[in-house]
């Protein structure tokens, strides 16, 4: 699927606010289309969109295909309509006054959303002659349920079981104590005829990860020397979040890549980790220019190093979890060092400690420091990195370049 720029159409009856957008999003590399409406219809033949930007009222009906990305202009002064616009399916909210390089970043952001929502169609199947239709109904809900959380002060657990066997009997008695024994206000999808995902609103993610491990016990047969018949086995992966700005689809992602690690490692392998929520990355919200944060545009860290790790052990972290980049700690937690893949890949000698091949005078910064207080911090600390800190401990990286390049286009790998 070759990558191209992201195809954008904004709707709204302010014609100066629509000449502000083609003029900006055009001379960023975006392909834009503007309508002056209050709703988008869309029509037969038209150009295929893969994002709508469009002013939000309230009262007229809105209509969009489900696979186009929504951002919602709201009024600052009118908060019910923020949840109006969510319900009607909005994707992302922006409140007014807007301007387009306030919308850049959600933009952006919506890039990477829009592929991570292409690669869970193919991982899960999104057919819609599916004998199991469960896929859609489990991201909306999880969605519904990640949102709810700000409310309630839960968090949300999502645990995803593969089966393997030919014996169907024993898969049904299997499912049957899976739904007898779920804990309250759980819901099961059957996202195909091996893959089960059950969505848990928690006060605490071991209730959840107890009643996972049991489940996984109940199909472990006792006998496994069954001749020719191939044993029944289910593996399972677990994630949990309290952050309700993350999204299904990075949910889903995360949920499936621990679910290829737990059968890599062996049938049977429930991953539960401490730090959950470092693993769920951020999308990024907020002005680019006007009021702009480090927490906004940084790249989220997805694993940590201690300080004893070789580099080889380094390296098999990296890799396993996709890290460009990572922050090491020392054996009180506190931050010694950022190391780059790219320099660890280098080295000949995997014995030796990689900490000492961390990049030199890497500046931290408060996840809410403003953009005139980190910028300067590039040329004052001669570093093309700034490392992102909330409490003391490191939760994303800026690139210097990426504050430059963010007048391109995000290149996107869609149909």
């Amino acid at each position: 699927m070759a990558s191209r720029a992201l195809r954008i159409v904004v709707v709204s009856e302010d014609r100066q606010h629509l000449r502000n957008c083609y003029e900006f999003f055009v001379a960023c590399g975006y392909e834009v289309e503007t309508i002056c409406d209050s709703i988008y219809r869309e029509q037969e033949g038209s150009r295929k969109f893969d994002l709508l930007i469009h002013d939000f009222g309230g009262s007229q009906a809105e209509t969009s295909p489900s696979n186009l990305y929504r951002i919602a202009i709201v009024p600052a002064e009118d908060a019910n309509l923020v949840c109006q616009a969510i319900s009607a399916g909005a994707d992302d909210v922006v409140l007014q006054p807007v301007t387009p390089a306030k919308l850049l970043v959600r933009v952006r952001a919506a890039a990477t959303i829009l592929e991570a929502r292409i690669a869970i169609s193919q991982q899960f199947g999104r057919d819609p002659h599916n004998a199991y239709p469960g896929e859609g109904a489990f991201l909306g809900t999880l969605q519904y349920t990640i949102e709810q959380i700000a409310q309630h002060g839960h968090c949300v657990c999502t645990t995803l079981f593969s089966v393997a066997g030919e014996d169907r009997q024993q898969y049904q008695t299997w499912r049957s104590e899976l739904e007898a024994t779920a804990l309250p206000d759980s819901r099961i999808f059957e996202l195909s005829s091996q893959r089960i995902a059950v969505v848990t609103p928690a006060t605490s993610p071991e209730q959840v990860t107890h009643w996972a491990a049991d489940c996984l016990a109940c199909a472990s047969p006792s006998d496994t020397s069954c001749g020719e018949a191939r044993p029944f086995r289910v593996s399972a992966s677990f994630v949990s979040t309290r952050n309700e700005a993350t999204s299904s689809q990075q949910m889903a992602l995360v949920l499936n890549d621990r679910l290829q690690l737990a059968l890599s490692l062996g049938e049977g392998v429930l991953i539960d980790d401490k730090g959950e929520n470092m693993w769920l990355p951020q999308h990024p919200t907020g002005s680019i220019f006007d009021g702009m944060t480090a927490q906004d545009i940084m790249r989220p860290v997805t694993v940590q190093l201690d300080d004893t790790d070789t580099v080889g052990s380094a390296l098999e972290k990296m890799h396993l979890w996709n890290a460009e980049i990572a922050p090491v700690l020392d054996s009180q937690g506190k931050l010694c060092g950022l190391i780059r893949i790219d320099d660890l890949v280098e080295q000949e000698d995997p014995h030796q400690v990689a900490v000492r091949h961390s990049l030199p005078n890497v500046p931290q910064v408060p996840h809410d420091a403003g953009f005139e207080e980190f910028v300067p911090l590039f040329a004052s600390n001669d570093s093309s990195w700034l490392q992102v800190v909330r409490e003391g401990q490191p939760i994303g990286v800026i690139l210097c370049d990426d504050l430059t390049s963010m007048n391109t286009p995000v290149m996107v790998a869609l149909p």
